[in-house]
């Protein structure tokens, strides 16, 4: 691997599981070596860790060994592991439990012991047992019961569980902090963020890693170099040049990797971190498959804010299924797309999730569309989500439909169509609300499947697994999933007649939708298990992904059906969904749900369920954000008291803004509030990245670190914007202060010492402004923000006019995302004029007059400020030539502004004119 930094290879190493390591790690037991085994599962405990090798299915040979780690320190020292016996039995096809025996360990080399089983009962395909230990006492599996590996007779899928090596070399590398992102679920990650030690802590260096979640994904370090002093403040202005030599950033990956069907995380025993690989299926995996697989990369760079884009680069340039964000973007298709109408992207919209759930009809639909519409708010898109086809009908009775297959525990997808609660076609809501409408589909048609026999189609019915870390992080969730499914069988020509005839002869041909949101997709990683079971004497399942087939399959039928038109997709953060999710650029890979829902139907929304909507978005988004150009941070209610809360979040996220409120309501707060948030002519603003949380937000949890603000940066064409969210479990009742810089927006941070700044800030709850100037990208402004409220910084960089003096174009200050209303400034030296009431001047001196052209977004008021000289220097504001007798000037925290009203015909630009003599 190629480091993007500037510490040697003595202090990181560039891979944290080599291909070797992990062969040394996993065939550690010298008679593991030959070519007796070749299957394996291992168990990591907190006390030692065992490796299980068999032979092969049906088993007549294993060897068991357990080893304690040796090489990081937290293992307990004071706490040998000496087993005596194992305790087994084995199970066959017909029997669980049969002829209990026992076999002994012998010492093969320092904390190292080993039994052989030697099996003479035909048709044996698993054995279970425990393990006695010098002390008396038993060892079991983590969550006490008893050890199994093998095949049938088990409902959790087989894994490899190896100690984690550590990444740096502890003798000159410090630990410092880290942010996780770990599965909570099948579907969605989250983020977590271990307390921070101090650094002159005589705990071990990786204790942080020692405290990840299970199924952890990504990890994010700070390390700093041993030899800095304990004292020194990195976060000072004197020490900040001097920190970056000290201070490293390394982003490690956990993989899935779709060709050998494996995919990789990362936990904890307590004692110790390890890798857990796994395939989802509940059979020994193949050591062959294991020595071979992708399972991590790690990167470094002193520059926190690339260091995860420049991994992901890295990695989809190895596992060539995916691509990274900056690849899509380089793309030529990327500039043809965009250019397309976007409703999504360039409109407000409506979702029916949050306002009706599985309640939805088109009625309720159309009497919503029309009150808006009576209120002169017009939507873009409509997004029909769930309880809108066949099969969907259910209503709050989730886990029954009188449509649902007897055979399934869910209700299955019937037809291709919409229920009875509409009136025959979704194309009735288009054209009598005169919008685009996008309907809610699952990735196996609905939550039960698909039914073969309706939809004409191969299908086979499978039950859920949920693999061992997820059991562990959330086990009320795992017995939600663990249901039987009727699921299309995965082959390219059933599933691409699935796909076609679903979205493109029935949604996008008869119906005339123009778009979907695909849930559900991270469902697949847990129906590998049984799907291939009728093909494994035709054909080598081990490499078989269920998951890559369906969204090659999705990819193609999407890009067919709905060329034009970008999908949302959603409940897609498994591992196996984002790195399939396809290489070249389309429609299907461009936008990302980031995390669950922020509420859900008829339940009202805690200040803790928007806290941790806001965090949980944000720092998914430092891994997502660097997959998928467009990440979506979900649906709000306007009329809802955290709805500026959550509308600064979405202006910040650069994703969708869609609405999902009940009607009617009383009062005009909730309307005139939504109107800040699109320009006159009802488009929106987006920000041109995914929102990141800034540097010094990235590594503590704002809901527990004192006095601690959360800050999320984004930038649009000319600005930069900054939100500060109070999100404290302790805000009720308490004001807390912080700080912001211009280096706070990553691409500010490396502009030269001289450009200066001006913030226009805006106090959400309070409706209130101020204003600073700040000398230097660095320079600070402190300010307090009130409990489970949001600032929004609008920084607009001063350009230097030669000989005239400083200009900045702050936009429009009464739209949310104000600053994003400026396209582009030019400067340009006029040889002639034309003065609105003259005529054509021609000018002696070619240089005499300077013009600054302004392109915009939107007509209205706008925000511009002046240095001194340059408001000296100006002559005229015009618009299309005529001079624009509308100017004013405001007054705030001592700061001049000129407020310019641009007229609503266009072009949408202005010019400045300016003497520069």
């Amino acid at each position: 691997m190629q480091f993007h930094s500037h510490w040697n290879r003595e202090e990181l190493r560039c891979s944290v599981l080599s291909d070797n390591e992990l062969k040394k790690l996993v065939l550690q037991p010298p008679q593991q070596r030959d070519n007796l085994f070749t299957l394996i599962e291992s168990f990591c405990l907190p006390e030692c860790y065992i490796t299980v090798s068999l032979d092969a299915i049906p088993v007549r040979s294993a060897s068991v060994t357990l080893s304690t780690p040796t090489s990081w320190k937290a293992c307990p020292t004071d706490k040998h592991v000496q087993p005596i016996r194992i305790h087994y039995g084995y199970a066959t096809s017909s029997s669980t439990w049969n002829d209990v025996q026992d076999a002994y360990f012998d010492v093969s080399s320092t904390n190292c012991y080993v039994a052989h089983i030697n099996l003479t009962q035909n048709g044996i395909t698993g054995l279970s047992f425990v393990l006695q230990l010098a002390n008396g006492e038993w060892l079991k599996d983590y969550n006490g019961a008893d050890f199994y590996v093998g095949n049938g007779h088990r409902n959790t899928p087989a894994c490899v569980e190896v100690p984690l090596s550590s990444p740096w070399n502890p003798a000159t590398v410090q630990l410092h902090r880290i942010t996780s992102l770990y599965k909570q679920n099948p579907f969605w990650m989250a983020p977590d963020m271990p307390e921070a030690r101090s650094l002159d802590s005589h705990s071990p260096n990786f204790d942080l890693l020692c405290d990840v979640q299970h199924e952890t994904v990504f990890v994010l370090n700070e390390l700093r170099k041993t030899h800095q002093h304990p004292q020194q403040d990195l976060s000072s202005r004197a020490g900040h040049l001097k920190a970056r030599s000290l201070v490293e950033y390394v982003a490690i990956l956990f993989l899935a990797d779709a060709k050998r069907g494996l995919r990789t995380t990362l936990f904890s025993t307590g004692t110790y971190p390890a890798i857990r690989i796994e395939s989802g299926r509940c059979e020994s995996l193949r050591i062959d498959d294991i020595s071979r697989a992708h399972t991590c990369y790690m990167l470094a760079s002193p520059d926190v804010h690339t260091v995860t884009g420049d991994l992901i680069e890295e990695v989809s340039h190895r596992l060539r299924t995916f691509s990274s964000r900056r690849a899509k973007m380089r793309s030529p298709e990327w500039t043809c797309l965009m250019s397309r109408h976007q409703p999504i992207l360039k409109s407000l919209g409506f979702c029916t999730w949050d306002a009706f759930g599985h309640n939805v009809s088109e009625a309720k639909v159309m009497d919503t569309m029309e009150w808006f519409r009576s209120r002169g708010v017009r939507f873009g898109y409509l997004i029909l989500d769930d309880g809108w086809q066949g099969g969907g009908d259910a209503g709050p009775n989730f886990e029954h439909s009188p449509e649902a297959k007897r055979f399934t525990d869910r209700p299955c997808l019937v037809s291709y169509g919409p229920n009875r609660k509409f009136s025959g076609s979704v194309s009735v809501l288009r054209d009598e609300a005169s919008t685009s409408v996008m309907v809610w589909t699952a990735a196996i048609g609905y939550w039960g499947g698909t039914s073969g026999s309706a939809c004409n189609l191969q299908t086979r019915i499978v039950k859920g697994t949920i693999s061992k870390g997820l059991r562990h992080n959330n086990i009320g969730d795992t017995k939600h999933w663990e249901k039987l499914c009727e699921v299309p069988v995965p082959t390219e020509e059933n599933l691409s007649h699935f796909f076609n005839s679903y979205f493109g002869k029935s949604l996008s041909s008869v119906h005339k939708v123009a778009g979907l949101k695909i849930d559900a997709q991270s469902i697949l990683e847990t129906l590998h298990n049984g799907v291939y079971e009728d093909d494994k004497k035709t054909m080598d399942t081990r490499q078989c992904s269920l998951t890559s087939s369906y969204r090659s399959a999705i990819t193609k039928a999407v890009s067919s059906a709905f060329p034009e038109s970008i999908i949302v997709n959603s409940m897609a953060c498994g591992q196996e969904v984002l790195f399939a999710s396809g290489v070249n650029l389309s429609p299907a890979n461009v936008c990302w749900r980031t995390s669950d829902d922020h509420a859900f139907p008829d339940l009202e929304e805690s200040e803790g369920m928007v806290v941790w909507h806001i965090l949980r978005n944000a720092l998914n988004t430092i891994l997502l954000g660097e997959i998928f150009p467009i990440t979506d941070w979900d649906m709000f209610a306007v009329n809802d008291r955290f709805a500026k809360l959550h509308a600064v979040a979405r202006v910040l996220s650069g994703g969708p803004l869609c609405i999902s409120d009940r009607t009617p309501w009383n009062g005009n707060e909730g309307l005139a509030f939504l109107r800040s948030l699109i320009t006159s002519d009802g488009t929106i603003l987006r920000c041109s990245d995914p929102g990141q949380p800034t540097v010094d937000c990235i590594f503590e949890d704002p809901r527990r670190a004192p006095r601690k603000l959360f800050k999320v940066f984004n930038r649009s064409a000319v600005n930069g914007i900054i939100g500060i969210f109070n999100l404290h479990d302790s805000a009720v009742g308490s004001n807390m202060g912080g700080s912001f810089a211009p280096r706070d927006i990553h691409c500010f941070s490396r502009t030269p010492g001289n450009v200066s700044y001006i913030s226009w800030i805006c106090y959400i709850q309070r409706n209130t402004v101020s204003a600073f100037h700040h000398c230097s990208n660095d320079e600070q402004c402190f300010l307090e923000v009130l409990p489970l409220d949001a600032v929004l910084i609008h920084i607009s960089p001063v350009i230097h006019i030669p000989l005239v003096g400083g200009l900045a174009a702050l936009g429009k200050p009464g739209l949310l995302n104000a600053g994003a209303a400026i396209a582009a400034i030019t400067i340009s030296k006029k040889t002639s004029i034309e003065k609105p009431e003259h005529g054509k001047l021609n000018l002696s001196e070619p240089s005499q007059f300077i013009s600054a052209e302004v392109v915009l977004h939107d007509s209205g008021e706008m925000l511009f400020w002046l240095d001194g000289l340059a408001a000296k220097s100006l002559l005229y504001v015009l618009h299309d030539c005529k001079h624009i007798e509308d100017v004013t000037y405001r007054i705030v925290s001592d700061i001049k502004f000129l407020l310019v009203t641009i007229p609503s015909r266009e072009p949408r630009a202005i010019e400045f004119l300016f003497d520069s003599t």
